[in-house]
């Protein structure tokens, strides 16, 4: 096994067979059941790593490797590209009542694979009447400068906070289309 990377809670290794093992720091117990419960919870959607095995004792979740591209590494004409597909993503979060804790600073936590989207690192996460996914990657697309700030798009969001409504996501996805195509770069 090789280390590969760490964060404030776990460090991440290499196997062998080509997958990775998070080992969640000591006494962070909390952070590691967070990590299992929403990776287990979202498996079904495709869009978080697969879990092979867990070690209660050790703390340790043994998942698929996903080596892509981290968001932040796109080109803006990439980004683009996969920002309809993240948008909806987002909005499933919320409408599950998911809040993710990472989308106004995404950069490491979107890796994009065989034109495939993951989101990793979930043991921040929480269940939350009033999740901000959504709002607080539109947040980042405005001060990354990915996006111009708009009045209207900010009004689109305060009212989606109110209802979290599919036909205001999908003005919001339109509004975001309409600011990245008349942008002048």
């Amino acid at each position: 096994m090789k280390k590969i990377d760490e964060g404030w809670h776990s460090e991440i290794f290499l196997t062998e067979n080509g997958t990775i093992i998070k080992k969640f720091k000591n006494k962070l117990y909390k952070n590691y059941e967070k990590e299992k419960y929403f990776l287990n919870l979202l498996s079904n959607y495709g869009f978080v790593p697969r879990i092979i095995s867990y070690n209660d004792k050790n703390l340790e979740i043994e998942m698929e490797y996903v080596n892509g591209k981290k968001f932040e590494e796109l080109d803006l004409e990439e980004k683009k590209k996969y920002l309809d597909n993240i948008l909806d993503i987002l909005f499933l979060l919320d409408k599950l009542k998911i809040e993710k804790e990472e989308m106004r600073r995404p950069y490491e936590h979107i890796i994009i694979k065989d034109n495939k989207i993951y989101l990793i690192d979930w043991e921040r996460a929480r269940l939350k009447n009033n999740p901000s996914n959504l709002t607080q990657f539109v947040q980042y697309l405005i001060d990354d400068k990915i996006i111009d700030i708009d009045k209207e798009l900010i009004n689109l969001l305060k009212e989606y906070k109110k209802f979290y409504s599919e036909e205001i996501f999908n003005k919001i996805k339109e509004k975001i289309k309409s600011i990245l195509n008349n942008r002048k770069y």
